[in-house]
């Protein structure tokens, strides 16, 4: 029986820079939101030629996101079923700069691509776009009530992941930037 998943997981160098490629993030997040899935299931998900994931599921694989979690029958043949390692993934405090840029843009245009996404789907379906808040709120806080904010901010990501199941719920994504802007002079 394959354990269960840890809550947590802070990410290693190696993690952060798997991470760092969009088409691998997309599978990460493809497994956070669908759960455990084969190749060619993942593919079916991303709209992708299966073909392309198996080389980017072994860096996955091996650097400690994604696991084997099971098989199953496919057609003629068995697929291995692979799932994530843990069910949050955080960054170190110590990620170095360049780390955290590439994190910061793959994250980004991951948020464009399902607000683009949302948006085409909008022209059939008014729900997606009344779903979409875009906030832009600049905060002046000292350093306790950032570190006040972050932490309120994983207690809501939490609860919300705690009691959330697929059933008849609907998938948001929700993606969060915080960034100190430089003082002008």
């Amino acid at each position: 029986m394959i354990p269960t998943p840890p809550d947590s997981l802070i990410l290693s160098g190696e993690q952060m820079n798997a991470l760092s490629n969009p088409l691998r993030s997309r599978m990460v997040l493809a497994l956070r939101t669908g759960g455990p899935s084969s190749v060619r299931e993942l593919g079916l998900r991303l709209v992708v030629d299966p073909k392309i994931l198996y080389y980017p599921l072994k860096k996955l694989v091996d650097c400690g996101l994604v696991r084997a979690t099971g098989s199953t029958k496919s057609r003629r043949r068995t697929e291995t079923v692979y799932g994530l390692t843990a069910n949050r993934m955080d960054l170190p405090q110590s990620a170095d700069l360049s780390t955290r840029q590439r994190l910061m843009r793959t994250t980004l245009r991951c948020a464009e691509e399902e607000a683009m996404n949302a948006q085409a789907a909008s022209v059939h379906d008014s729900s997606p776009m009344e779903a979409m808040e875009i906030m832009r709120v600049p905060l002046w806080l000292s350093p306790d009530d950032r570190l006040d904010l972050f932490q309120r901010l994983k207690e809501v990501v939490a609860e919300f992941t705690a009691r959330s199941s697929q059933g008849e719920n609907e998938l948001l994504m929700w993606t969060s930037l915080i960034v100190p802007v430089p003082k002008r002079r």
